[in-house]
């Protein structure tokens, strides 16, 4: 997936950055994995996370040029917020986990859940997973606790780049209200000809795909004639994007 990159050190950052934080090789799972492993959920989406970032890092160090907007479809959405960053890329990889983690190996009903809880302070998680626990009475064999107190800056930092979200087609800044779309966009539509539009409506005529593929890029003249859209996952296609926007 990287490999056309020959090696960037950019890459080799993105790729290091985030297997620290997953506590896993990723460039090995992308260079060895099977088809098979690689299909799993949970290694799909952090690894196109990963790509997704290396080919803007790549684009970033090569040109200095920022984007005038981002957005990302779906799970893309992630790598939109590192972009901008509202996230650590550090901070998405886990928690892009986590969510490819509850779509493929969702708990039964009843035998417990795991939730993720970004910006709040550690000792209020702990007085709420403790009022939890009160609710089931003094007998209960229920258990209710904080854990993975991974990082104290773990939050959604105010976006350096306007990102256009999923759910809402809008552009937020409050970390709260930022959040709160991420939440509701793990089990909403995903409004892309809608966000195209409103991309459009910003005066940017030409979108770039950041990341594996060309299946975004495609799509941008089927949305609108009048735009251009550009695949960004190589060094031949990051010429491509140069001699078009820079």
């Amino acid at each position: 997936m990287l490999d056309a990159w020959n090696d960037h050190p950019v890459v080799r950052e993105t790729l290091a950055e985030a297997s620290d934080a997953l506590g896993q090789d990723l460039g090995a799972l992308i260079r060895e994995g099977t088809k098979e492993t690689l299909a799993l959920t949970t290694h799909t989406q952090p690894v196109m996370l990963v790509a997704g970032i290396a080919a803007f890092r790549v684009w970033m160090a090569e040109t200095g040029t920022l984007p005038a907007v981002v957005a990302g479809h779906s799970l893309g959405e992630y790598s939109a917020l590192v972009a901008a960053g509202v996230l650590s890329l550090a901070s998405a990889a886990p928690l892009v986990r986590f969510r490819a983690q509850a779509m493929q190996d969702a708990v039964p009903v009843g035998t417990g859940a795991m939730a993720a809880i970004m910006g709040m302070p550690a000792d209020q998680v702990i007085d709420g997973c403790a009022e939890a626990l009160r609710t089931f009475g003094g007998d209960t064999l229920e258990v209710v606790e904080a854990v993975n107190f991974n990082d104290p800056l773990q939050t959604f930092s105010v976006p350096q780049i306007p990102v256009i979200n999923n759910i809402d087609v809008t552009v937020e800044t409050s970390a709260d209200r930022i959040r709160a779309a991420l939440y509701r966009q793990a089990f909403g539509p995903v409004r892309w000809v809608e966000c195209v539009q409103a991309i459009k409506s910003r005066g940017v005529t030409t979108l770039v795909e950041a990341g594996p593929g060309r299946v975004l890029a495609g799509l941008v003249k089927r949305i609108d004639p009048e735009l251009t859209g550009l695949p960004l996952f190589d060094p031949a296609t990051l010429a491509d994007v140069q001699k078009a926007v820079v």
